[in-house]
């Protein structure tokens, strides 16, 4: 246990109250274990990339072992856990990154962020249009050549398209 440790004022009213309990006096060992266990939820957790380095030499480890005998199913679902785990954290991560830098470019007045801004809506026009379907395909009358049916074909085809996005 460090003295830095003790400048934490939540840290030190835990290490205190840990202190005056009559059970502390009688047992050390335990009260030891309890200040120790005090100390290590108020210690900062790890860094993404720590965690991200100790997943890959799980899965080298898991690989090799599944490697080394391919009928064994729990190595296997160790692997496949700590590959989902490795995934989860590396996802997080960028979020992570991507929330940093945008709230940098935002407080630095970059202009950059409206050009971002526009990729994303444009992504999100073309997956909703993606998403609109029509029940029953809509085909233009066959006899091109006269100008009110193509209008009423127009005109039919945006009120089916409308009660579509209505219905979503």
């Amino acid at each position: 246990m460090s003295s830095k440790s003790l400048e934490n004022e939540r840290i030190l009213e835990e290490v205190i109250r840990e202190l005056e309990e009559e059970s502390s006096t009688q047992d050390w060992d335990l009260c030891k274990l309890n200040i120790q266990s005090i100390i290590r939820a108020f210690r900062r957790p790890k860094p993404p990339e720590k965690k991200i380095e100790t997943l890959h030499k799980k899965i080298t480890n898991c690989a090799i072992r599944v490697a080394k005998n391919p009928s064994d199913e729990v190595a296997s679902h160790k692997l496949e856990s700590f590959r989902i785990q490795l995934k989860e954290e590396l996802e997080k991560m960028s979020e992570n990154w991507c929330r940093r830098s945008k709230a940098k470019w935002i407080e630095e007045g970059e202009c950059s962020t409206k050009y971002f801004y526009a990729q994303y809506k444009a992504r999100k026009s073309i997956s909703s249009r993606k998403s609109i379907s029509c029940q029953d395909k809509i085909k233009p009358p066959k006899n091109g050549h006269h100008e009110r049916d193509t209008l009423c074909h127009i005109r039919d085809f945006s009120m089916k398209l409308k009660r579509s996005t209505w219905q979503q």
